[in-house]
């Protein structure tokens, strides 16, 4: 989806205006007190960019504006009939109304959509259903497509507006830290990763769900390493045809294989290798063996490619999760059938419930967004803090930057801890909220970092 370049909000809760710069490639981390609105300025972005029109309607605001870098954009604006919110959509371009307001009735989104759902789905929270059956969470365009609703963002007036239904049919995922265990499959590019529940054993079979993504991704990449070798196979005979016209430097062909064993070698870390051992470069030297070796590196850099690219996901999660198990003396390593596993000291084998709450936590996030999350998102994250060691929130900011630079990922995150925010205040967007007098009479404040609760970590 498009890079989010700002976000106006007026109204929110009735006293609450901001305007927030998001940056392109670099993480925006919201800072502010408790009663800022951080986490409904997400949920709002959250339920606007998925479509999910019915659950921005119950939120408490005037007007919602998402800026894109290439300057389109999208308001919303909400008021009361009669008690009943009314929406007002219309797209922007250069910060200035353009095309005709979309209003949504009270009556299309009072309408009781989900009274005749089944009884195996179980509403969690506004926008939030359980199938019970299958152990997923679904959103609300989600229900509307499986169990035959249209969704308000599918009216005829919306879809007909390319300028409206970009913005409404986005790839976003919200991590709401604080019930980090499901994530909602994604339809049309869409993922929440939320809703903790009673159960532990319901987080552990999530953590495993994502686990599964890594597999298939795997699994994929591997698929394409065949593919990709029986094409360099059928070609190569053609490949040393070409080769036979061309010269090889012997420094140019030592470099490319030494290359190519760094890439086998980080392949086979991962046990992602394919086939046996790579074959050894020839001690001789003629202008014909130099034609050879030409003709099959040039080969074996094609079917490498698609393992290469899942490797360094893989690599990168290792990397991360490895830093912070190593205090506790755990380790990660890849499993012959492709999933990642995790081992003591002493080699013995940590299921996934034997972990801490925070290393499931970090676990979790960070598979989830490597593996379970579209490249060229919007990630949205709620507190990150929360179940994390100091000096792991002290590292959050680097991980997810470097998850965001490998995934292609825009990411936003509100947080009360300093510790997230680790000295980065080029990175921090502060929320100033007004500060009451006796005859209330909202005084604008300037708050900053250090003024943050820590209490709460």
């Amino acid at each position: 989806m498009k890079k989010i370049k700002a976000i106006s909000v007026k109204n929110l809760f009735g006293t609450l205006s901001y305007d927030i710069k998001i940056r392109k490639d670099t993480p925006t981390v919201l800072t502010a007190p408790n009663g800022a609105g951080k986490t409904h300025i997400l949920e709002m972005l959250f339920s606007l960019l998925t479509g999910d029109l019915i659950s921005l309607s119950s939120m408490p605001f005037d007007e919602l504006r998402v800026i894109a870098s290439d300057e389109s954009g999208i308001s919303v604006k909400r008021e009361l009939l009669d008690g009943q919110p009314q929406l007002t959509l219309n797209a922007t371009s250069q910060r200035h109304s353009i095309g005709k307001p979309v209003k949504i009735s009270p009556d299309l989104l009072a309408n009781d959509l989900y009274r005749e759902l089944p009884p195996w789905l179980r509403r969690v929270r506004p926008g939030r259903w359980l199938d019970m059956r299958r152990d997923i969470y679904l959103n609300a365009s989600q229900v509307h497509r499986i169990y035959g609703h249209s969704p308000i963002s599918q009216l005829s007036a919306i879809e007909e507006r390319e300028d409206l239904s970009e913005f409404l049919n986005g790839k976003v995922t919200l991590v709401d830290t604080k019930r980090l265990d499901a994530v909602a499959t994604t339809g049309r590019g869409r993922a929440s990763i939320d809703h903790m529940v009673d159960d532990p054993s319901e987080g552990e079979a999530r953590i495993a769900d994502y686990m599964r993504h890594l597999q298939s991704a795997i699994q994929s990449a591997q698929r394409e390493s065949v593919a990709a070798a029986q094409k360099s196979d059928s070609q190569l005979v053609q490949r040393a045809l070409d080769a036979a016209s061309k010269t090889f430097r012997l420094e140019d062909l030592r470099h490319d294989y030494k290359q190519l064993q760094e890439h086998y070698q980080a392949l086979a870390a991962n046990t992602l290798a394919p086939g046996g051992a790579l074959i050894p470069f020839p001690k001789r030297d003629t202008p014909t063996i130099r034609k050879i070796m030409g003709a099959f590196l040039e080969g074996y850099d094609e079917r490498l490619e698609p393992l290469l690219q899942v490797n360094m996901k893989i690599q990168t999660l290792r990397d991360i999760l490895d830093n912070k198990l190593n205090v506790s003396g755990k380790k990660t390593k890849m499993l012959s059938r492709g999933g990642l596993g995790f081992f003591s000291a002493d080699g013995q084998r940590v299921r996934v419930e034997q972990l801490s709450s925070g290393e499931q936590h970090l676990v979790a996030i960070f598979t989830s967004l490597l593996f379970a999350t579209d490249s060229e998102s919007l990630v949205l994250i709620d507190e990150p803090e929360i179940s994390l060691h100091m000096s792991w929130q002290h590292d959050f900011l680097d991980d997810i930057s470097r998850i965001a630079e490998i995934n292609s990922l825009q990411v936003i995150m509100a947080t009360h801890s300093t510790a997230i925010v680790n000295g980065r205040d080029d990175l921090r967007e502060a929320l100033h909220m007004p500060h009451f007098t006796d005859n209330d009479s909202p005084q604008p404040v300037n708050l900053d970092v250090d003024e943050f609760e820590d209490d709460e970590l």
